[in-house]
């Protein structure tokens, strides 16, 4: 199929150009929404007339309205392929191929389309790309078709960390979606779900990677431009790591695991903005990930457990170094307590299934954490102005969780409000069911505060093992880091910092089934903490807390 030449036609209607902008501009939308629509119903395929009137709103602003360039966009990418299937040839392998092209060609049009927009916007844009990709990925069967798809998926993650990491405005991502916004997702989702479903099921289709949640926080208005954006890059982000999830690429599944660790770490190295954290952080909250049509049950957990350790083990730049949201208006407290939550499921999953040598490495994480950091600073200071200033003792996320209700409780802060308040009943439920099941072990222990037992010696070795990949997973990801940043550093440093990961690391070893070192390691967060495998900018951060 050939890509949609984006070009005026000579019989184009002439604009009021009062029509281009503010309420004129959305009424005309929605009308041609509609009008759309009629004609689709009536069998019609002939949407020149529409095309003409858009692509005169298109170039009347410099930065069009997302609405805008998605109707262009949506009528351009239905004639085309209406005319390529009417020359299209049978067979699995073509229509396979021909759904690669499709993705491809509506990629090149939308970048055409929203050039001009800015960095957030020109993200966004892109989930109609995504949904066509997510269509082949399930489709396609050759080896070489998944290829391309894995390629294209890589330009759109490409796409967005240039166009949105170093972008100065991510502020504006909190820009609403007019009202036509769940039309104009039926206008692409037309012909797939069925023009008639209802918006819940239009914006699943629309948006397949997405969790059941995200998709209500359109249709209820919570969410804006920087959102959609997110949502494309996660997108993009989980369908890369399924397909390779999925094919194995020839590797074993250690070394498989061991590979997507390392470039998931690279990736959201790259992207660094609020809005992909915040949607991937409550999508991690739901008790599954929405991949079921990709991945079993077991690669589910593959995935899980390779973007918990490429989220928790690397620190990425969100703060800056006061402690604050580099990306305009942003509502640091909420991204920092949904992450600390993010890390404290993170803990209890591999719990769970028995990784307890993973659950230390997360701990370890935490302590250096700059959410963890930023809470505290933050719940401290409010604290301090009616003269409650504390310094608490939260070594783990479940204790910082518990201090922070206990604070709520008091009415020292106002913690758990808006769109987080529904995450504070299921915490409390949760812990106070933990508290319940731990009661008959406490009283019978010698030891208080215990939170993992090993008394099998042959699983010493295995845990060492394992905290041993985890360092060398954190060095790779450091360099990584380094080389981002484009800084460089003495050999000297170097080997120190090496130094320090392998005394860590056989400090784990030589003690790993002693109970009461753990117990030390988990309770002091002053001690082992005070390292950073990746990144420590922060290393006195919380003695300094109360200082201030």
């Amino acid at each position: 199929m050939d890509s949609v030449a984006i070009e005026p036609s000579r019989t184009t209607t002439t604009l009021n150009s009062g029509a281009l902008i503010g309420e004129n501009h959305n009424a005309m939308l929605k009308e041609s929404i509609d009008r759309f629509f009629v004609e689709c119903q009536k069998g019609l395929s002939d949407f020149s007339g529409f095309l003409n009137i858009f692509f005169r709103f298109l170039q009347a602003r410099i930065d069009p309205p997302l609405e805008t360039v998605w109707f262009y966009s949506a009528l351009s990418f239905r004639v085309a392929n209406a005319n390529a299937n009417a020359n299209a040839g049978a067979g699995e392998e073509q229509c396979g191929l021909r759904r690669v092209r499709r993705g491809r060609d509506l990629f090149q049009l939308l970048t055409a389309c929203a050039a001009t927009c800015g960095r957030v916007k020109s993200v966004a844009v892109m989930a109609p790309v995504v949904v066509e990709l997510y269509g082949a990925a399930v489709e396609v069967k050759e080896r070489k078709l998944v290829s391309e798809v894995e390629g294209l998926l890589d330009g759109i993650l490409s796409y967005a960390s240039m166009r949105g990491c170093e972008g100065s405005d991510w502020g504006s991502g909190s820009v609403g979606l007019i009202s036509c916004f769940t039309d104009l997702v039926r206008v692409w989702t037309n012909g797939r779900s069925g023009g008639d479903c209802e918006i819940g099921e239009n914006l699943r289709t629309f948006f397949p990677l997405a969790s059941e949640e995200v998709c209500q926080g359109f249709v209820e208005g919570e969410f804006g431009v920087g959102h959609l954006a997110g949502v494309v890059i996660v997108e993009a982000f989980l369908l890369k790591l399924c397909l390779k999830l999925k094919s194995g690429g020839g590797s074993s599944k250690t070394d498989l695991v061991k590979e997507l660790r390392i470039w998931a770490v690279a990736a959201i190295t790259g992207f660094q903005n609020c809005y992909f954290f915040e949607i991937l952080f409550r999508m991690l909250l739901d008790s599954t990930l929405p991949v079921s049509s990709l991945l079993d049950s077991e690669d589910e957990i593959s995935l899980r457990r390779i973007i918990y350790d490429a989220l928790i083990l690397a620190e990425y730049s969100i703060l800056s170094p006061e402690g604050e949201i580099q990306q305009g208006s942003y509502s640091m407290k909420y991204l920092a307590l949904t992450g600390v939550i993010v890390v404290h499921e993170a803990i209890q999953f591999v719990r769970k299934i028995g990784d307890h040598a993973k659950a230390i490495s997360y701990l370890d994480a935490y302590s250096r954490s700059r959410l963890r950091s930023f809470l505290i600073k933050w719940a401290s200071k409010l604290a301090g102005m009616i003269g409650k200033a504390t310094k608490p003792d939260v070594p783990t996320p479940q204790s910082l969780i518990k201090w922070l209700l206990k604070l709520e409780d008091q009415g020292v802060a106002e913690v758990f409000d808006g769109k987080i308040s529904k995450f504070r009943a299921k915490l409390v439920k949760d812990f106070s069911k933990q508290d319940n099941e731990q009661l008959p072990f406490q009283l019978e222990s010698k030891e208080e505060d215990v939170f993992y037992v090993i008394d099998n010696k042959a699983e010493e070795e295995e845990n060492g093992q394992i905290i041993s990949m985890d360092a060398a997973f954190l060095a790779a990801a450091h360099t990584m880091k380094i080389a981002s940043k484009g800084g460089r550093r003495k050999r000297k440093d170097v080997q120190e910092e090496r130094k320090g990961i392998t005394t860590k690391t056989k400090f784990l070893r030589e003690h790993i089934g002693d109970r009461r070192a753990k117990q030390d390691f988990l309770v002091d967060d002053k001690g082992m903490g005070s390292e950073s495998e990746v990144e420590n900018p922060h290393s006195s951060e919380d003695s300094d807390l109360m200082e201030e």
